[in-house]
């Protein structure tokens, strides 16, 4: 599949902490070495690429449930599901906020959030740093999914 990042969510993100997560990316984004592309940060979703031709996928973290019929979302709405989710970044540059956003989101709300990764705790090493300096968080590489 190439270098990728997975998460599953199991339930939308509380209001407060949702907004919280767009203020860090904002802050991580100013803070960070990457230039990145197609930048949504609302009041509903975090999304963007890199630039071309360091682009790959679109990162995408939705602030509410998806709803049981789009892609990845087969094994819902039982609540003890989730909806799966991935990018594929090809460790190009932007992969360094697609984690930043990942470890902030699962600091906030580990029960709505889990990651995993196809990367080594030494890959994830530059992001827990920028998070931990930039968001004041002590975050740390926990894949749990």
């Amino acid at each position: 599949m190439g270098y990728t990042h997975y998460w599953r969510q199991y339930d939308g993100f509380n209001s407060d902490k949702w907004d919280a997560l767009v203020q860090h990316s904002l802050y991580l984004q100013a803070a960070s070495p990457v230039t990145l592309a197609d930048v949504e940060m609302s009041d509903f979703q975090i999304s963007f690429n890199g630039v071309a031709p360091q682009n790959h996928e679109t990162f995408t973290l939705d602030r509410a449930m998806p709803p049981p019929n789009m892609p990845h979302a087969s094994n819902y709405p039982n609540p003890k599901e989730h909806f799966f989710n991935f990018c594929k970044t090809a460790q190009k540059p932007y992969d360094l906020m697609v984690m930043c956003v990942l470890l902030v989101a699962n600091e906030l709300e580990p029960d709505v959030i889990t990651y995993a990764t196809d990367g080594a705790e030494s890959d994830w090493q530059p992001a827990v740093d920028l998070v931990n300096k930039v968001c004041n968080l002590d975050v740390s590489f926990n894949p749990n999914d």
